[in-house]
């Protein structure tokens, strides 16, 4: 699955888990979920740009 807006976006991390002492808790605990399922996630950001989230997981 893909999220993505059209917001003010930003400088993503090496890694999402970096995000947590930024605030940025729900970007981490997706990641976390996500690892939980077996399935990986990727953040593509650019300050001005938006930001977009793929998810994927096995069935």
């Amino acid at each position: 699955a893909t999220i993505s807006d059209n917001g003010k976006g930003f400088e993503p991390p090496e890694s999402l888990g970096a995000l947590t002492p930024t605030g940025k808790l729900g970007l981490a605990g997706m990641q976390e979920r996500v690892q939980l399922l077996g399935g990986r996630l990727k953040l593509e950001s650019k300050p001005g740009k938006g930001t977009k989230i793929f998810f994927e997981a096995p069935v």
